[in-house]
């Protein structure tokens, strides 16, 4: 995994995925770079990421920024630094049952804590969360108060849900608690008749 920063404002302007097989030569790197963003190579810096833990966290969508030394021309990204990943809120997402028939109705309470897991009390905002279903992924809004939104969700089809989708983040939230309930299909109904 590579980054790749533009020195002159310090910003960051790619992010590779995970090689497995050894990351690129720089100069092919900063060919694509060049032919996307123009300039020359000396307008860049490209940083490998050294270990599986950094590159996992970035991949799946960690916060985290860059550490540059030098000036101008001699600039260079040195590492990666984490730190405002780990003051990231977290969400958590608990229902009043896992296993419903399909029609019925699941209750389901989400909850934003603060990094030592206590329910943040002053947060109060409307967020997307996105639900994982058998047919894709479904967006909702929901609406925290003191911390904690409850939303009842009708499902309309069997299969197995998940909330939220992505099981390390969500939006701006790490995921603490993902919820996952199985929605069956009710034939008690259809054999009685």
């Amino acid at each position: 995994m590579y980054i790749v920063g533009k020195k002159s404002d310090k910003t960051v302007i790619e992010t590779s995925g995970i090689y497995h097989t050894g990351n690129p030569p720089v100069s092919a790197i900063l060919g694509n770079v060049i032919k996307k963003y123009g300039g020359n190579e000396s307008d860049y810096s490209v940083y490998f990421v050294p270990d599986n833990a950094s590159q996992e966290k970035i991949l799946h969508g960690a916060w985290y920024d860059v550490i540059w030394t030098g000036f101008n021309t001699t600039a260079k990204i040195t590492a990666v630094d984490f730190a405002r990943d780990f003051s990231r809120k977290k969400i958590k997402v608990t229902a009043d049952n896992t296993l419903v028939m399909m029609g019925e109705n699941v209750t389901f309470t989400g909850e934003v804590l603060n990094n030592d897991g206590t329910l943040d009390t002053k947060y109060d905002g409307t967020n997307i969360v996105t639900i994982g279903t058998p047919d894709g992924t479904l967006r909702i809004r929901v609406h925290f108060n003191n911390g904690k939104c409850i939303h009842v969700f009708t499902p309309s089809r069997y299969g197995f849900y998940s909330i939220p989708y992505n099981t390390v983040y969500e939006e701006d939230f790490k995921v603490d608690t993902q919820l996952v309930f199985e929605v069956a299909y009710d034939a008690v109904n259809e054999l009685d008749t």
